[in-house]
């Protein structure tokens, strides 16, 4: 009988709770008054310029995990839960960062991400991530801001096919 190989290592992270240490000692029946909405908005306005730091530092890791699949794609198995992990994170801060579009784009490579953590890459689906991480360093890079007018459009268009290409109740693609 073949052996079972061993479960992969699991890293348990704590959540990150700035925010809620930011609004204050709020119960949880407090989150939504108005006060604290308030606060939470001005909290999300004044941290813009690091949360938009912290895009921009996921771009810079999105970049060098982009070459890794570009030079290397040997590798791209190796570096799966990373993108993962960064993608779910860029999602966040952009979005609250008011970078709705790169925060559209990193939660469909999160998404995909996800999907296939489970499988080996194929190049096509190396080439589906990579096209995430230029669309997000192009856009990044020109500090789009919001939903990016017609041309956010067409992307999100694109994203809604590939989501569906990759969705929960459907198996990746593999080829």
């Amino acid at each position: 009988m073949a052996e079972t190989p061993p479960p992969p290592e699991v890293k348990i992270l704590p959540p990150d709770r700035s925010l809620l240490q930011k609004l204050g000692n709020v119960n949880l029946d407090q989150i939504f008054s108005d006060k604290a909405v308030a606060t939470a908005q001005k909290v999300i306005t004044d941290s813009s310029e690091t949360l938009f730091a912290e895009t921009l530092a996921g771009a810079k890791k999105l970049e060098e995990l982009g070459t890794i699949l570009r030079t290397t794609p040997a590798k791209a198995n190796d570096i799966k839960i990373e993108l993962t992990t960064l993608s779910f994170s860029m999602k966040a801060s952009a979005a609250l960062a008011g970078y709705d579009l790169v925060g559209s784009i990193a939660k469909s490579l999160n998404l995909v991400c996800e999907k296939l953590e489970t499988k080996d890459l194929t190049p096509t689906n190396i080439q589906i991530i990579l096209w995430h991480i230029d669309s997000l360093l192009k856009i990044v890079a020109l500090k789009i801001k919001g939903t990016g007018g017609d041309a956010g459009a067409a992307i999100q268009k694109e994203l809604d096919s590939i989501e569906k290409l990759f969705s929960k109740d459907k198996p990746a693609p593999i080829t």
